[in-house]
């Protein structure tokens, strides 16, 4: 199966600058690999929309980036064959419940 789409909720955006702001101040050689390891969640949420491990609360999935200390949340829509990424944290940020 192949997602036709992926979207990109304002709160992913916001959640990316966020955090390659805070790289530049304190990691800034991790840019490239976050950016990376973006483009490779994104391929393979087009590839395969359900490769995130699914949260409590459907229809929200949680997929850790390779080799990185990002989680990404995201929700698909088989119906519409849509991808939604939803947030972008820090493994170790203190993140909302997953609703």
């Amino acid at each position: 199966m192949s997602v036709v789409e992926l979207t990109f909720a304002r709160e992913f955006k916001e959640d990316v600058e966020a955090q390659v702001d805070w790289l530049e101040s304190e990691h800034p050689s991790w840019i490239p690999k976050l950016e990376r390891g973006l483009v490779e969640a994104f391929e393979l949420l087009t590839d395969f929309p359900r490769a995130g491990a699914a949260a409590p609360t459907p229809p929200i999935r949680k997929l850790v980036l390779l080799k990185l200390p990002f989680v990404v949340w995201y929700s698909f829509d088989e119906d519409s064959e849509i991808v939604e990424l939803l947030r972008l944290f820090h493994a170790r940020q203190r993140r909302p419940r997953a609703h």
